[in-house]
């Protein structure tokens, strides 16, 4: 997780407070790219990452190695 101080992008502590502009980055190389959204609206895009995109994409690369 990610927020903006300004236009600079600084890694998130758990002891950070007040209102941050959010951006995540994945793993697998996907990013949120929003430049700082609200905290629900990165955990929404987040969800939707793990429960749809990546399954989806993990069928798609089996399918192409097969």
């Amino acid at each position: 997780w990610f927020v903006y101080d300004g236009n600079k992008k600084i890694r998130r502590e758990a002891t950070m407070r007040g209102g941050w502009g959010y951006d995540v980055e994945c793993s697998c190389g996907w990013i949120t790219r929003t430049g700082g959204a609200t905290l629900s609206y990165i955990r929404e895009e987040v969800w939707y990452h793990k429960n749809i995109e990546a399954p989806v994409q993990e069928e798609l690369n089996a399918k192409v190695g097969a």
